[in-house]
């Protein structure tokens, strides 16, 4: 029962942070703390794993300056 209020609790923070609804972050929250609480040790290695690898791969992509845009070549009107 503390564990949902502290993980709501948390999730709501976090939403806020990040320009999202609390109330929505609470509940995330609450559904994140309960997963967590059913996944056996190699399954919760993985999703520690990927969710690292998702991160450091978001960072980079965010780094790299943005591609500049080719200007598209003009067509000649068609004659009618």
């Amino acid at each position: 029962m503390i564990g949902k209020i502290v993980a709501g609790l948390a999730g709501a923070k976090a939403a806020k942070g990040s320009g999202g609804s609390g109330a929505g972050g609470a509940l995330l929250g609450v559904a994140g703390a309960t997963v967590l609480r059913r996944l056996s040790l190699p399954a919760l290695i993985a999703v520690t794993a990927g969710g690292y690898a998702l991160k450091k791969w978001n960072d980079k992509r965010e780094a790299e300056p943005a591609p500049a845009a080719k200007p598209s070549p003009r067509r000649k009107p068609k004659a009618n």
